[in-house]
């Protein structure tokens, strides 16, 4: 209907940068004299909070092995929330560019100019203790004032 396939994998490259950017969190248990006993990486998932919510939730029977699921906390996960057209920043569409195929001096590769969408991304913190939830918030929320702009590559 459209033509020839093409694939340029910019949502996933767009999941994947927003993923990155939790990648280093870390939450640490001190003694009551103030001494750290346990540093520990927060894992981070793409999935619904859902999907976590319902594995707390669960009411797993023992006998049987197969339904017990072990939910390791703190943990974050990550989604898309929504995706819309944003025409505000949209060019007109009979700009184009080139870009030289890899390998090959003489072919050129024609793009015209990509449509605008806002992705938005509900990170989401589950956390045993209000402490370590309190330790993964402010490790985040400095860098986000009130917004904060990643640059990616197109191709």
């Amino acid at each position: 209907m459209f033509g020839q396939h093409f694939y340029h994998e910019k949502i996933r490259k767009c999941v994947a940068t927003f993923g990155t950017m939790f990648n280093n969190i870390y939450v640490i248990r001190k003694n009551s004299s103030g001494s750290v006993i346990d540093q520990m990486k927060v894992p981070l998932a793409y999935a619904p909070k859902q999907k976590f919510l319902d594995r707390i939730n669960q009411s797993p029977d023992f006998d049987d092995n197969e339904r017990f699921i072990a939910v390791k906390l703190p943990r974050m996960s990550f989604e898309i929330s929504s995706m819309y057209y944003d025409p505000v920043r949209q060019l007109p569409k009979i700009n184009s560019f080139s870009q030289q195929t890899s390998g090959d001096n003489t072919n050129r590769q024609k793009f015209f100019t990509a449509v605008p969408y806002i992705l938005n991304f509900q990170l989401n913190i589950l956390a045993k203790t209000n402490e370590d939830a309190v330790q993964i918030v402010e490790q985040i929320l400095p860098f986000f004032n009130p917004a904060y702009t990643v640059t990616m590559k197109q191709f």
